[in-house]
């Protein structure tokens, strides 16, 4: 789903454009690059934008989102549901953040593992 705003926002974004003109170039930056950079970076670091494939603060790029995404989820009545979990996920950090503060604590990846777990069990 996230590419596929990504990509419908770029091409709102960029304006009008003669039929066929996005090409796979811009495909492949949102579809591949962009959960790669997510991964690598987590929500402290950069995320491509969805119009300019550049590297930007995750914050901008994710209230880029939101905003194209915000007519569909205020039709489904999701609007600040989704909100308030995107500035939850902002304040505690995503699964890399937690999974680096793990690594440097312990140094160890099986402690790491241990961590997910333990975490993921208490719900």
């Amino acid at each position: 789903m996230s590419a596929a705003c990504g990509l419908s926002a770029r091409l709102r974004l960029s304006g009008p454009r003669p039929r066929g003109a996005w090409t796979r170039l811009a495909v492949t930056k949102v579809s591949s690059g962009g959960p790669w950079r997510a991964s690598r970076s987590d929500l402290d670091g950069a995320l491509l934008h969805p119009v300019t494939g550049r590297p930007e603060p995750a914050a901008a790029v994710v209230s880029l989102l939101l905003e194209h995404c915000r007519d569909a989820l205020a039709d489904a009545g999701d609007t600040d549901a989704v909100a308030g979990l995107l500035a939850a996920l902002f304040a505690r950090g995503n699964g890399a953040s937690f999974q680096r503060s793990a690594y440097r604590r312990d140094g160890r990846l099986p402690d790491v593992i241990r961590e997910v777990i333990r975490v993921t069990d208490a719900g």
